[in-house]
């Protein structure tokens, strides 16, 4: 291989090392959220949800479970979506097709009482601030 290839591979090696300490600690100093997580897909609902977030860390969570989680990890779980085909009938011709726009929540990660606390105190935190701020 060209020795140029190879600096120029290790250099992104290095790069690519650094962003991910710089994602994973950005990651553990973000705001938490407690929540109950849930499988709905078909096939393996009651199966445990495993993942990797942003190639930096692995999560397995049970269905069901109870599990204090990142903020942007919340919202990834709950921005899921899959097909969900709905048969339908065609309008012009009065026949059944299949309609694939429909979409549906493959997993669910529901607040508990003190994820919404938490949520409320991240969101009244910074107004907060702004009023001291402008005294």
């Amino acid at each position: 291989m060209n020795p140029e290839l190879k600096k120029r591979d290790k250099e992104q090696a290095a790069q690519l090392k650094e962003a991910k300490k710089r994602w994973l600690k950005e990651l553990e100093e973000e705001p938490k959220v407690e929540c109950i997580v849930r499988n709905h897909d078909f096939l393996n609902q009651g199966v445990p949800i495993e993942f990797t977030f942003r190639r930096v860390k692995k999560y397995t969570i049970k269905d069901g479970e109870t599990v204090t989680l990142p903020l942007s990890v919340y919202n990834h779980i709950n921005s899921m979506q899959v097909p969900a085909p709905v048969t339908v009938q065609d309008f012009t011709t009065g026949q059944m097709k299949t309609d694939f726009s429909h979409k549906r929540a493959r997993f669910t990660a529901t607040l508990t009482e003190k994820g919404i606390a938490s949520l409320q105190s991240m969101v009244s935190a910074p107004a907060r601030k702004t009023k001291e701020a402008s005294q």
